[in-house]
């Protein structure tokens, strides 16, 4: 929502609504409850926009690759080794949640589904799952989850200035970078 006064605000794009929604058949309803799919849906958000930085940050790479004879004042290359931190901060950050998390966790899920026979202990240890995974991939620690978030979202506006930037960068684009 935008101020009409100020101009100020949040605007949400397609981007940030997108989400899942699961219709859940019999007898899937007793492990997919609306909190459970909620939770998910909050997980996959995340993924979600840490993935599209990610891209947003690889496009830019192949823009300079393109138009390297473009880029090669002292001031952008300041400009291209933001974008090298930024993307080396973002890979990592998808590397972590997609390894260390999910792929960890999702391993000792199907090792305790393997193990055991009883319906009640295959629901706890979805249910401890899921817990890891909003637990590891901060989504359960707001003030983690919120720099995290404004990261994804400086990045993404970093990367939306380098692509309407003139070529070669004229000096008012270079200060909306510092």
């Amino acid at each position: 929502t935008i101020d009409r006064k100020t101009g100020q605000g949040n605007v949400e794009t397609g981007w940030d609504v997108l989400g899942l929604t699961y219709s859940v058949q019999w007898p899937l309803h007793i492990f997919f409850t609306p909190v459970i799919l909620e939770k998910y849906n909050r997980v996959f958000s995340f993924l979600l926009a840490v993935r599209r930085t990610q891209l947003d940050l690889q496009h830019c790479w192949s823009l300079q690759m393109y138009n390297k004879a473009a880029f090669v004042s002292p001031a952008a290359s300041v400009t291209w080794q933001l974008r090298t931190h930024m993307a080396f901060l973002v890979d990592n950050l998808q590397y972590y949640l997609q390894v260390d998390v999910i792929e960890s966790h999702y391993k000792i899920l199907l090792d305790k589904i393997n193990s055991t026979k009883d319906f009640e202990a295959v629901k706890l240890a979805h249910e401890r799952f899921l817990s890891s995974l909003l637990a590891q991939s901060f989504v359960h620690m707001r003030t983690v989850f919120s720099c995290l978030q404004e990261i994804l979202k400086q990045c993404s506006s970093f990367c939306r200035l380098l692509v309407t930037a003139e070529s070669p960068m004229k000096d008012n684009d270079l200060d909306k970078v510092k």
